[in-house]
């Protein structure tokens, strides 16, 4: 298993199997948590500015305590009702455009796998990694992802796995909660 704080570049390829083993891993995560995930994602996909935003408000409250650190005379910096708010407003958007993606994706998603017969979604059921394994193959080739995007389908299988592949594909509202 890859390092999961290993950067992500152009040289390297990412192995399937190091995708089946982040599944593994996100599968223990909370749905807001994974959505969330996947709309950080996302953030290399959006306007160069909205990211900076981003950045720049995290910089803004990285800088604020390092300069405490350099000038001990500088009063004490507390996370004020601001900072949790603007925090909460950055996980607010990243949960929206991960929602927001797989219901792009949906139909065309379903369609594959529906075309793909009943056996993906027996695999979807037994979460085991040969399993989660095909899933991620499938769920790579219908997405068509760039290779530097490649590893959005981890995090999709993730959630599909979780909400349940078969439910989320029949229509059920409550897939994309």
């Amino acid at each position: 298993m890859s390092d999961s704080s290993e950067p992500i570049n152009q040289n390297k390829t990412i192995h399937l199997r190091d995708l089946t083993d982040e599944v593994i891993q996100l599968l223990q995560m909370r749905m807001d948590e994974l959505y969330g995930t996947l709309g950080g994602q996302l953030m290399g996909t959006v306007r160069p500015t909205r990211a900076a935003g981003i950045v720049s408000f995290l910089f803004t409250a990285e800088s604020a305590s390092k300069a405490k650190g350099l000038l001990n005379s500088l009063p004490s910096i507390t996370v004020g009702p601001e900072w949790n708010e603007g925090v909460q407003v950055i996980c607010d958007e990243f949960i929206r455009d991960g929602r927001n993606y797989i219901k792009e994706i949906r139909q065309e998603l379903c369609i594959a796998l529906n075309d793909n017969n009943e056996q993906i979604f027996q695999l979807s059921e037994q979460r085991d990694r040969p399993s989660i394994h095909a899933i991620v193959m499938v769920f790579a080739a219908v997405l068509k992802l760039p290779r530097e995007l490649e590893p959005l389908s981890a995090t999709v299988t993730a959630i599909l796995l979780k909400q349940g592949l078969r439910d989320f594909c029949s229509g059920s509202r409550k897939t994309i909660s």
